[in-house]
C-alpha cells in the first residue's frame, strides 16, 4: 500500500508518461503514430514564445492523462480562444491568480538571422573594381495582416550597401539589398480559463523546453494557417515543426 501511494505521489508530481521524443519533427511524429507497441500518446506541438506567458504548446487528452497537470484554478481549455497558463508564469507577469482575464499572446518566430559581413565583402571587391565609393543604409518595415482574430505582423531589417549617389528608394532595397532579419509575429487574445501548479522545474527534460502556457491544437492550427497562408510573405520553406511526444 505505501510503495502504490509514493508511486501516486511521483505520478502526480512528475508525470506518468514512459518515454519522452523532444524536438521532434512532424515525420518522427507520424512514425511514432504507426507504432503498434504504442497505445498511448502525449503530444504538444511547441507553437513559439511569448514575452508574456512564456513558450505556448498545444495539447491533447493523452498528454493531460499522462501530464498528471494539477489545477490551481479553473479548468482546461475547450475552445480556440482559451488559454491555461502555468502558476509561476502568471505571477512572473505581475498579473492577479484569477481566471477569466484576457491576455495578448504575441508569438515571436525569428526565421532570418544572417551576418551581413559576407555581402559587404564581395560588393566592397565590385566597387573597388568599377572605382566608386560606397554608400550604405539600413530599412526597417513591418507590414502586417488581419486574418480573423489574429494578426501577423512581418519585421523585416535590411542592410543596402550601393554606390554613392544611386537611387535608394525602398522597393530597390527590397530587391538588392540583403534582409538579414526576419521576425514573424503573431498576435491573438485569449481568455485564461485555467491555471495549473509548476511542472517545468520538476519534468527531467534534460533542458529541453517545455510549455508554460497550453492552447488547443485548434487554437494552435489557427497560428499555423495565418503563418503559412497570409498575403504578405511566403513562410512555406519554415518548419513550425517543434513536438514534445510522451
Amino acid at each position: 500500500m505505501w510503495k502504490k501511494t509514493k508511486a501516486e505521489q511521483q505520478f502526480d508530481l512528475y508525470g506518468s508518461w514512459h518515454a519522452a521524443y523532444l524536438d521532434g519533427d512532424k515525420a518522427t511524429l507520424e512514425k511514432l503514430q504507426n507504432e503498434k507497441v504504442i497505445d498511448k500518446m502525449g503530444v504538444s506541438n511547441l507553437i513559439g514564445e511569448s514575452s508574456k506567458v512564456g513558450i505556448v504548446g498545444t495539447f491533447n487528452e493523452e498528454l493531460l492523462e499522462m501530464g498528471r497537470f494539477s489545477l490551481y484554478k479553473g479548468r482546461y481549455p475547450e475552445k480556440d480562444n482559451e488559454i491555461m497558463i502555468e502558476l509561476q508564469q502568471l505571477s512572473n507577469m505581475g498579473m492577479d491568480l484569477e481566471i477569466g482575464q484576457k491576455v495578448g499572446v504575441d508569438l515571436t518566430i525569428e526565421t532570418i538571422n544572417e551576418d551581413f559581413g559576407p555581402y559587404i565583402m564581395e560588393l566592397n571587391e565590385k566597387f573597388y573594381n568599377e572605382k566608386v565609393m560606397p554608400d550604405y543604409l539600413q530599412h526597417h518595415e513591418t507590414p502586417f495582416q488581419n486574418i480573423g482574430e489574429t494578426t501577423i505582423v512581418v519585421s523585416n531589417d535590411y542592410f543596402f550597401y550601393y554606390p554613392q549617389g544611386s537611387g535608394s528608394d525602398p522597393e530597390l532595397i527590397r530587391e538588392t539589398g540583403l534582409l538579414h532579419n526576419q521576425k514573424v509575429i503573431l498576435k491573438r487574445e485569449f481568455e485564461i480559463v485555467g491555471i495549473i501548479q509548476n511542472y517545468t522545474d520538476k519534468w527531467d527534460l534534460d533542458g529541453y523546453p517545455s510549455p508554460n502556457a497550453f492552447i488547443t491544437e485548434e487554437a494552435g492550427d489557427i497560428y499555423l494557417d495565418v503563418f503559412y497562408n497570409n498575403e504578405i510573405e511566403d513562410f512555406s520553406e519554415y518548419k513550425m515543426e517543434n513536438y514534445n511526444i510522451f
